[in-house]
């Protein structure tokens, strides 16, 4: 029986070694993926052979992923590693059909980060002290710079100008061709010499002399050993957990909250697209309904019409009677954006002096900045005419 379960496992290894061989993406993307498999899949599926995995076994997986504290959009890059592998095992007629595209998808949504959550700017200083002083720079230039961990480790003193960061390279960990090693490769949605500018704060103009980083021995580090050294540091110093990724994190809220553009800071982020960045930090940037309509109203303060006459509304007596009393009804929130407009016309008169009660923010409730449109047809936000779901 031993023997048995041995050769199941020898086979089930062979073919994710088989397949992580001829993925095509970068270094980046198969180091990923192998370690989705060796630290989230093969523990749970290690003793089944890849036919008797089933739809079911996977959704149990994601339950548990789930139950881990992994969020939506982490448990969607594991799905599409796991769904990966089999989709070649189908192809080649080792099983049937694919267990992944059988099994009910996990919702996948991109959570927004909780800036409240990630650690203070003293916290990260004294993980920077804990961690050594061969890493510490290295926790100084992800927390100043919104670098990744692979980034960090790729740069060297030349990348460092006065005034800006030359991101040019990433660590990955790759075992093609043989052993596992560490390696330089190009970095995350670029090709080879293709490079990324990040602006440099002065103090950290100062950590040049500690790049490139290697380990005691000359050789590149892992991108874990870091992982693994700032764990070590988050116990040490009895603190909440967080991970070295939280930095990068941090940096996107100090820049966006402090006025920073969306779009200068996913472009340094070096996202692939700005609905990244929007859906990850965008509540960062509530300010911007403000100063646009600052910037809109000083724009057309002389250039709008003046009104004259009785406005056409005031002209129907039932119209006219209509007035916002009381709390506004957000149980309908177009209708009650309705209202207070046809109150506001039909009498008239400036706002400033109508006895209205305190003005409720509508738009946070769906009608400004939704889909929802009020004109001559009203529509009910987040649906199409026929009911289905728009994002």
């Amino acid at each position: 029986m031993a023997s048995g379960c041995a050769s199941h496992e020898g086979v089930r290894r062979a073919f994710v070694q088989e397949w992580l061989e001829t993925i095509s993406g970068s270094d980046g993307t198969w180091e990923n993926y192998e370690r989705i498999w060796r630290l989230h899949v093969l523990p749970q599926l290690g003793r089944k052979l890849l036919s008797q995995v089933t739809a079911a076994d996977i959704e149990r997986l994601y339950n548990l992923w789930r139950t881990q504290g992994a969020e939506p959009n982490t448990i969607e890059s594991r799905r599409i590693a796991l769904s990966s592998a089999f989709t070649r095992a189908a192809r080649h007629k080792r099983i049937a059909t694919n267990p992944a595209k059988e099994a009910l998808a996990p919702e996948h949504h991109i959570v927004p980060v909780d800036e409240r959550a990630l650690p203070s700017l003293e916290e990260v200083s004294a993980i920077a002290e804990s961690i050594g002083p061969r890493l510490g720079p290295a926790i100084g230039m992800m927390a100043s710079c919104g670098l990744r961990i692979g980034e960090t480790l790729g740069l060297s003193s030349q990348d460092f100008d006065t005034d800006m960061l030359r991101l040019r390279r990433q660590v990955v960990r790759t075992a093609r061709g043989g052993r596992y090693a560490a390696r330089y490769a190009p970095l995350k949605h670029r090709k080879e010499g293709e490079w990324r500018d990040v602006p440099l704060p002065e103090p950290a103009f100062s950590l040049a002399p500690y790049f490139p980083i290697l380990s005691e021995s000359g050789t590149i580090p892992y991108p874990d050993l870091l992982r693994k050294s700032w764990n070590r540091a988050i116990r040490r110093l009895g603190m909440r957990p967080c991970t070295p990724h939280d930095l990068r994190h941090k940096w996107a809220t100090v820049t966006l909250t402090n006025g920073v553009s969306i779009h200068e800071v996913s472009r340094w982020l070096g996202h692939r697209s700005i609905k990244v960045t929007v859906d990850r930090y965008g509540h960062l940037t509530q300010d911007g309904r403000e100063r646009c309509r600052q910037v809109v109203s000083a724009v057309y303060a002389d250039h709008l019409p003046a009104g004259s006459g009785q406005p056409v509304l005031a002209q129907d007596p039932a119209l006219s009677r209509r007035r916002v009393e009381g709390p506004v009804d957000v149980a309908d929130p177009t209708r009650a954006a309705l209202d207070l407009a046809v109150g506001v016309l039909a009498l008239g008169a400036q706002p400033d002096v109508l006895p209205l009660p305190p003005l409720v923010d509508v738009a946070d409730r769906g009608v400004v900045g939704g889909s929802g449109v009020v004109g001559d047809d009203v529509a009910v936000p987040g649906e199409t005419d026929d009911g289905h779901q728009v994002s």
